[in-house]
């Protein structure tokens, strides 16, 4: 017994066993070429994955660096409060700040830096404004 008669293509003639085997290969030449497609589209989505798996670790990384910097920010902010209860808002601010240059000031600041003008005069409310900036300048003191 053959393999032909025991698959049943002992009843077919060698041209249709041809056109057989023909359509079983563009079967097969086609599913290789879906194979492939499928394949190149898993590369792609485990790329994308992988990149988006890095974004995320990037973003981990710079929202816990930032919550490190806002706790660290707000001890700082404390421990200026607690070593000196008077400050008020805007002169912590003009502390952070590198220079004071468009500072909003309040009006209690204000009237502290015209008495204080009054006390030491001019050359020394700008001594004292040029070590220790907490108070606004002689040009916001004269617009106020």
């Amino acid at each position: 017994m053959t393999v032909f008669s025991q698959t049943g293509l002992a009843s077919y003639s060698s041209l249709e066993l041809a056109q057989i085997v023909q359509k079983q290969r563009a079967e097969i030449d086609r599913l290789l070429k879906e194979d492939k497609l499928k394949n190149k589209k898993l590369a792609l989505m485990e790329r994308a994955l992988h990149n988006h798996l890095s974004i995320k670790r990037r973003y981990n990384y710079v929202r816990n660096a930032y919550n490190r910097l806002r706790e660290k920010h707000d001890k700082c902010r404390e421990d200026l409060r607690s070593k000196f209860p008077r400050l008020r808002d805007d002169q912590i601010a003009a502390l952070r700040r590198k220079s004071t240059k468009g500072m909003h000031w309040s009006p209690q600041s204000y009237r502290d830096g015209l008495v204080l003008r009054m006390q030491c005069g001019t050359s020394g409310y700008l001594a004292l404004v040029k070590k220790v900036p907490l108070y606004p300048s002689i040009r916001s003191l004269q617009m106020y």
